[in-house]
């Protein structure tokens, strides 16, 4: 081979590390000559890269899609639990601004009736929760006692005692029985619904 050849003649080109996809491999250039096979043969692992790199695109697509509605459902679930918990915060809300106008309709309601006939009224209710009424006592304020053992006794319920009680208010009115006691007047029957409504809101 004369001088000019060797010249003319390309030098191998330096190894690459095989393991490197995006590099045509030094293997193949070595055993190839011709310039427009090593062109060819560049062009066709370009392609292959290409078809790769589209086919490794695609599959992350569709990866962060898959993500991306998983993330989506996460977030779909924390805004409809945020939507709860504010609707039972508006809840509690409406509640809490709800019982005291209801508790102020009733006591006008009550205000409607004579102080002597609602608090009639509020003994009889809480009688009638009590099957046997032997050893049931009222104390009410002086001033309405004759007035409630007159209406009970017009009712036939001779068997209640009526006493009058200085410590208790004019509409007030406790209810004495065997296992206790409970004021049992016409605002503290009302008050025990408010509170019961609350606890069952709750």
């Amino acid at each position: 081979m004369t001088a000019e050849a060797s010249a003319a003649r390309p030098h191998p080109l330096p190894r690459s590390h095989p393991s490197s996809p995006w590099v045509v491999r030094s293997e193949r250039l070595s055993a190839i000559e011709d310039g427009e096979a090593i062109l060819t043969a560049a062009r066709a692992q370009a392609e292959s890269l290409r078809e790769a790199a589209t086919r490794d695109a695609a599959s992350l697509h569709r990866q962060a899609q898959d993500a991306g509605l998983a993330e989506g459902a996460r977030e779909a679930a924390a805004l409809v639990g945020a939507a709860q918990a504010a609707i039972a915060v508006q809840r509690e809300a409406d509640a809490a601004e709800m019982l005291p106008l209801a508790f102020a309709i009733a006591h006008r309601i009550l205000g409607a009736f004579d102080e002597d006939d609602r608090l009639h009224r509020a003994a009889r209710a809480a009688l009638d929760e009590h099957h046997n009424l032997a050893g049931l006592r009222l104390r009410v304020a002086p001033a309405a006692a004759d007035v409630l053992r007159a209406a009970l006794r017009a009712e036939g319920l001779t068997t209640v005692a009526v006493d009058a009680d200085d410590g208790v208010g004019r509409d007030g009115c406790t209810l004495v029985h065997p296992r206790g006691r409970a004021a049992v007047g016409p605002i503290d029957q009302l008050r025990e619904i408010m509170a019961s409504q609350r606890i069952d809101g709750a």
